[in-house]
């Protein structure tokens, strides 16, 4: 069972999640965290992501086009674009 949340990681949410958080640079003085280069990594994009939200430290876990991704993989490996789109998620056990 795998989630979508912008909520607190302890606690699985209920009911529908909210709509995705686009990332593109235009929101830069926002709280979303936006993509700079093809050679960041996703580790990069999570410590920045974490530096606005420090309330998901923990098991912030990304992904992209449907897939979860990992901290060594780039930006330019995924194919990401500006604008693009990640979920954040939890798995919950027991639902």
């Amino acid at each position: 069972n795998v989630t979508a949340l912008l909520v607190r990681l302890q606690h699985c949410p209920r009911g529908d999640p909210p709509i995705p958080v686009p990332y593109n640079p235009t929101f830069l003085n926002a709280s979303h965290t936006s993509l700079l280069v093809s050679t960041d990594t996703i580790g990069k994009l999570q410590r920045r992501f974490l530096q606005k939200r420090p309330d998901l430290t923990g098991s912030l876990n990304l992904a992209y086009n449907g897939k979860p991704v990992q901290g060594h993989q780039s930006l330019g490996e995924l194919g990401v674009k500006n604008g693009a789109t990640f979920i954040t998620f939890q798995r919950c056990l027991g639902g």
